[in-house]
């Protein structure tokens, strides 16, 4: 039999997490999700592909929730663990860079919503977009 501390245990708690996350349940899908990352961290090691897996879901429901600082802190290191694991030309790598992109537009856009204590200009498609004083430092 499979244990709780092995990777197989590790996959359903991500598929239950998935499911909580289509039900829009973010705290819940956290904690499985969280659950799942600490068994394939213990167990697999963090350059693995199915540990970052885990922390693109991690990413993906803290970005659902509008935590975008959050949600980017995660994904780069999913970036960092991919670019190791899987190579810079593997698709998962691609879909994690384009998450990226996502966010740091949504970041872009949060910041930018409030007209008040502008600061700063930055180019997205041609279009100048200021920013606040209070940004993430890698903006």
């Amino acid at each position: 039999t499979v244990g709780l501390s092995h990777p197989s245990y590790a996959t359903t708690i991500n598929n239950i997490a998935s499911n909580y996350l289509k039900k829009r349940d973010f705290r819940k899908a956290l904690d499985y999700y969280n659950r799942a990352e600490e068994i394939k961290r213990t167990t697999l090691g963090t350059n693995h592909p199915s540990y970052s897996v885990t922390l693109g879901n991690i990413a993906a429901v803290y970005a659902e929730e509008g935590q975008f600082t959050k949600a980017l802190d995660i994904y780069l290191r999913c970036e960092q663990n991919q670019r190791i694991s899987l190579g810079q030309t593997h698709p998962n790598y691609a879909k994690t860079l384009n998450n990226i992109g996502v966010i740091y537009k949504n970041l872009c856009l949060l910041y930018t919503s409030d007209a008040a204590d502008d600061l700063l200009c930055v180019d997205f498609g041609g279009r100048r977009i200021t920013q606040k004083k209070n940004i993430p430092q890698y903006l």
